[in-house]
């Protein structure tokens, strides 16, 4: 356990991502996770060794709820299809069971060493266990090993893995502008961007914090603001077709790879159309699906039908069938679907 002097520092704990902080101008020691945000009062400073100890005081005393609900969560993440970094469903590649050579027992044991200690070599390590399948000895896929082995789901460990080309690349600062990242959350607004604009953001991102590492806060506000003063065109038009990325949109939770129609078009964003709701969300919870006019018109058709069945007080085995119309892959509805979905309108037509 690393004591209260050094900062940053960041550790797992419960499930989850800790990263310990303080400011010494606020005189302030903060401690986040996802989803959780805490102050240790002055008082409590003297009375455990570590912020580590701290949080294990704070859990048994007063976090047990909060903490439960993040499992909740993670359950859920569990219990849902597996999503990619944008939210569209993933094939997860099985393998068969089969025995490790000595030396691959050797390696997988020196790799799950590494990624218990720092994110950069867990990213590293976490890569090449997945690319030598040094897993295939106790488990049939990639992301049951990670889960079973380290707690983290498939968008926990993806991050750990695109940060290792971030790190590298701020690497290729000279000697004495080398401040580097000593958190995956610090890094995670970087990765989609470009190389060079990496390394600018990652700058001002160091330099408003007075030359100290930049709390992941700031790096995604400092990557926010540089988007906003280079705006790329907003490249959609009403009614095209796209296909919905969770991402962090809250709005968008358990949409992952839905359909939906754009029915408005703004500077920064979009607003789309659901088979049940309409909701206004960032360029980048967007992914365009290459139908012809002419499918798209089919699309069209078939929102407009399912926005004008009423959900309330309709039973879960309808929900469902409606819910999955709602994730088609494809421009059109089988024979079955076209069935269902007519006798549905029809039923409801004649109660009202």
């Amino acid at each position: 356990m690393k004591p209260w002097n050094q900062s940053p520092q960041t550790w797992i704990a419960y499930g989850l991502e800790w990263e310990f902080r303080y400011n010494l101008r606020a005189k302030k020691r903060t401690l986040d996770a996802p989803g959780i945000a805490l102050e240790v009062p002055i008082a409590e400073i003297d009375e455990f060794p570590s912020p580590q100890a701290w949080i294990d005081h704070w859990a048994k005393k007063s976090g047990q709820e909060i903490l439960a609900l993040e499992g909740q969560k993670a359950a859920q993440e569990k219990s849902a299809m597996p999503e990619s970094d944008e939210g569209e469903a993933v094939e997860i590649e099985v393998v068969e069971f089969e025995p490790l050579t000595e030396a691959e027992e050797k390696e997988r044991r020196e790799l799950e060493q590494i990624v218990e200690r720092s994110f950069v070599e867990a990213g590293r390590a976490l890569k090449r266990l997945r690319e030598g399948k040094l897993f295939r000895n106790t488990h049939q896929n990639f992301e049951d090993y990670v889960r079973a082995r380290f707690g983290f789901g498939r968008s926990r460990y993806c991050r750990l893995i695109d940060a290792v080309a971030v790190v590298d690349n701020l690497k290729m600062l000279p000697n004495g502008q080398q401040i580097l990242p000593t958190s995956e959350r610090q890094v995670r607004p970087l990765v989609k961007l470009e190389c060079e604009v990496q390394l600018k953001a990652w700058n001002q991102a160091v330099e408003e914090a007075g030359g100290k590492i930049p709390s992941g806060r700031l790096v995604k506000d400092v990557v926010q603001r540089i988007r906003e003063r280079h705006p790329v065109p907003n490249p959609w038009h009403v009614g095209d077709v796209c296909q919905l990325l969770v991402k962090e949109n809250p709005d968008l939770r358990g949409r992952g790879g839905c359909w939906a129609l754009v029915t408005e078009v703004h500077q920064f964003s979009c607003t789309v159309r659901m088979w049940d709701k309409a909701v206004q969300v960032k360029l980048e919870n967007l992914k365009e699906l290459a139908y012809s006019p002419q499918q798209k018109k089919e699309m069209m058709g078939i929102c407009s039908r399912l926005s004008k069945i009423p959900v309330d007080g309709l039973e879960e085995s309808l929900k469902g069938f409606l819910t999955g119309l709602g994730k088609l892959d494809r421009p059109y509805l089988t024979a079955r679907e076209e069935g269902v979905l007519s006798f549905l309108e029809v039923a409801l037509a004649s109660e009202n």
